[in-house]
């Protein structure tokens, strides 16, 4: 039982351990993905900021300035599509990661509770082994005990009787 004890114990410490490298794996995913949202937000961010900053330049007459900040703002419009392909793909990236975590969690907390009920089931099995032992004890000593007090009797008995003869006699 021991060494099935064991056996499971190394089992269920192989599903921990994968359970914890792809959670490892879930939040290198979510990483990644925030890294893709972040940067969309400060380009997004930068844009408003290079309008309003056009804006300012149309108002104080500096053409330069607004075609400047147009053409940079038409860049991170062309580059946002790059990055929103880039946020999809390390979205449906982190989704398949957590499935296969989710998993992993849940065929090591089934170990865990095979090996739970296998530790239990020893734990009873010692228990009454223990017990069968104790009962065993006890019984043989109530035997032991029982056998002196019948040859006690039985050496009584024999005195008694070969003392019979003596006594009965007249003198």
């Amino acid at each position: 039982m021991q060494s099935r004890l064991r056996s499971l114990g190394r089992i269920a410490a192989i599903y921990q351990l994968m359970e914890y490298a792809h959670g490892v794996e879930l939040d290198q995913a979510r990483a990644a993905l925030h890294d893709v949202e972040t940067s969309i937000r400060e380009r997004a961010e930068a844009s408003t900021r290079l309008e309003s900053a056009g804006y300012e330049a149309l108002l104080e007459g500096d053409r330069d300035e607004w075609q400047l900040d147009q053409s940079e703002i038409e860049f991170m419009q062309w580059n946002a599509k790059t990055f929103e392909v880039i946020r999809n793909s390390r979205d449906a990236a982190l989704r398949g990661v957590a499935e296969v975590y989710q998993a992993s969690r849940m065929q090591m907390e089934k170990m865990q509770s095979v090996l739970s009920e296998a530790r239990l089931s020893a734990a009873r099995e010692q228990e009454r082994a223990e017990q069968r032992a104790s009962d065993d004890r006890y019984l043989s000593r109530r035997r032991w005990q029982t056998r002196g007090e019948e040859n006690r009797r039985s050496r009584t008995e024999r005195a008694v009787s070969a003392d019979l003869p003596r006594f009965g006699r007249t003198a």
